[in-house]
């Protein structure tokens, strides 16, 4: 009995991604396989709280995530860019800022966005986000607090080795 049960879950283990993979609308598929020819392996997600399919990939070793309509439609592309690849005006506002990761965002019949994060000055991380033409540039800035949580933890280990 042992035996049937195990080939039973090995079977069904098998046939889990195949299941995964019939749900992935054809028109996302030969989207993926038109703009990416280069890409193999591709991780696809279904984003139930949004209603979207997500496919998520490496693409000249950045990080690359499209979103899908159930239909299989984009509807939109996140793909990690250098920071020297981020148009003129966008680079002079931030002089005083150290990109550390940027995100272009394109939703579909729209003008690319940028998603910026960095540290300024060693005091402050940062969150930019930028329409293309910099008119809109937003900036949200925290303190850096780095040792708090190694502290923290120190001293719950200090009281509970030393009581």
């Amino acid at each position: 009995m042992k035996y049937y049960i195990s080939i039973l879950l090995i079977c069904l283990c098998f046939s889990l991604p195949a299941m995964n993979r019939r749900k992935i609308p054809n028109l996302a598929e030969e989207y993926i396989e038109q703009i990416y020819p280069e890409v193999k392996k591709v991780e696809w997600h279904q984003l139930k709280a949004e209603k979207l399919i997500e496919a998520e990939f490496k693409n000249a070793g950045k990080d690359v995530i499209v979103l899908f309509k159930p239909d299989g439609t984009w509807e939109q592309v996140q793909e990690e860019i250098s920071p020297d690849k981020l148009p003129e005006i966008i680079k002079e506002k931030m002089q005083s800022y150290k990109a550390e990761s940027v995100v272009e965002v394109t939703n579909n019949g729209e003008d690319p966005f940028y998603m910026i994060s960095g540290i300024k000055n060693k005091k402050y991380s940062f969150e930019i986000y930028s329409t293309q033409d910099g008119q809109d540039f937003q900036t949200k800035q925290y303190r850096v607090q780095p040792y708090r949580g190694v502290f923290a933890g120190m001293l719950v280990l200090m009281i509970l080795l030393f009581p």
